[in-house]
């Protein structure tokens, strides 16, 4: 399907982005498709990496790949420690820290 969608289409690679990647990114269909993802550790619990994607003027690809931030882990405990202090009271759900 992909083969043939470039053809018809007169193209020779397919760049997407926003399917995770636990890596960053993914390249399938013999170098014919490539996906980045760039939200390390998605929702502060996937932990995946990251990566942004170069391409020169030929079409040559070039993945950055980057992990979480240090700040998160620092946020995340910050959180679960009022969580604790604020016992009784509605959790913040996991999703969102």
């Amino acid at each position: 399907v992909v083969k043939k969608f470039l053809e018809v289409n007169g193209m020779n690679h397919i760049l997407r982005a926003h399917q995770l990647c636990n890596e960053g990114y993914m390249v399938m269909f013999d170098d014919r498709l490539s996906t980045v993802w760039s939200a390390p550790n998605y929702c502060y619990r996937c932990g995946n990496m990251a990566s942004v994607l170069e391409v020169g003027p030929n079409g040559e690809r070039k993945f950055n790949v980057f992990d979480q931030a240090p700040e998160n882990d620092q946020h995340r405990a910050e959180v679960q420690q009022q969580q604790q202090q604020h016992a009784g009271s509605d959790p913040i759900k996991d999703y969102f820290l």
